[in-house]
């Protein structure tokens, strides 16, 4: 029988409990804004890279072969067993633009692998913010407000952007003070980038 209760459907169920005082599974993470054909903000490609422990789980689980790499049926059950159910959670991604918050309900392109003995997760959060002549913000924020799992971005190469020729940007990594949560002990990482047509 799987070992349910350490897919993440089933996890964020049990994190409710107060006697869960840190995380038992951990996340790097990397974000790439996507920008379209016209300089505007399409969306997010998001990577997300387990940890060792949470990794065998998942590859006990579903490499059902035992050939180090997942079938297109093995991702299908995957995302419909250990992924689908974190659309109750938002995705852990917490997204903002010039005072405007955006629900996070849908991804696309769900896939996942195994490189380097670790389970990666890459998917796409679609939404559109307008390009302007002026520099525009938008903050990206993705933890487990139960901190069951932690989510941080990686050291290095954690923010990358794409199609972006016809975009002047820079962006920066910081401890976001104003959003602190598991009873106000823990300040998440925001991702914050500014854009505007290339001058």
């Amino acid at each position: 029988m799987k070992n349910k209760f350490l897919i993440i459907g089933l996890i964020i169920l049990l994190s409710s409990s107060v006697t869960l005082a840190h995380p038992h599974l951990f996340l790097t993470t990397y974000t790439t804004f996507v920008f379209d054909m016209n300089g505007n903000v399409s969306g997010i490609n998001a990577r997300w890279v387990f940890d060792e422990n949470f990794s065998a789980t998942i590859k006990l689980d579903y490499d059902k072969d035992k050939d180090g790499k997942f079938s297109k049926t093995e991702i299908q059950a995957i995302k419909n067993e250990a992924f689908a159910a974190l659309k109750d959670h938002n995705y852990f991604t917490y997204i903002e633009s010039e005072g405007n918050k955006y629900e996070v309900n849908n991804v696309n392109g769900f896939s996942s692998k195994i490189k380097d003995g670790k389970v990666e997760y890459s998917f796409f959060i679609p939404f559109e913010v307008d390009i302007e002549d002026n520099f525009k913000k938008i903050t990206v924020l993705m933890y487990d407000k139960s901190y069951y799992i932690a989510l941080n971005p990686a050291e290095k190469n954690s923010v990358r952007v794409r199609n972006s020729m016809s975009v002047e940007s820079t962006f920066k990594k910081y401890e976001d003070l104003k959003n602190a949560y598991y009873y106000n002990q823990i300040n998440p990482i925001a991702i914050e980038l500014k854009y505007r047509k290339a001058r």
